[in-house]
């Protein structure tokens, strides 16, 4: 299954071993892969989305040990 925001949220996603993706935009609970939004020590990152040229949160793709769960708790 495919999660992603905002169709599916509010929910919190987990891995295999039980810990949870923060901040994730975008999962496959069957292959583990997912987006997230980049966050260093001051907050979110932001940079400029090349289609459109607008200011964005900086996303990343993660693997993760699938497969994923979720809760909509």
């Amino acid at each position: 299954m495919i999660l992603k925001v905002p169709d599916h949220c509010p929910c919190r996603v987990f891995d295999a071993n039980g810990v949870e993706l923060k901040y994730a935009v975008w999962a496959d609970t069957e292959t583990g892969e997912a987006v997230h939004y980049v966050r260093g020590e001051k907050g979110f990152v932001f940079t400029t989305d090349e289609a459109y040229g607008e200011r964005c949160v900086k996303t990343e793709w993660r693997q993760h040990p699938a497969p994923l769960t979720y809760t909509t708790d």
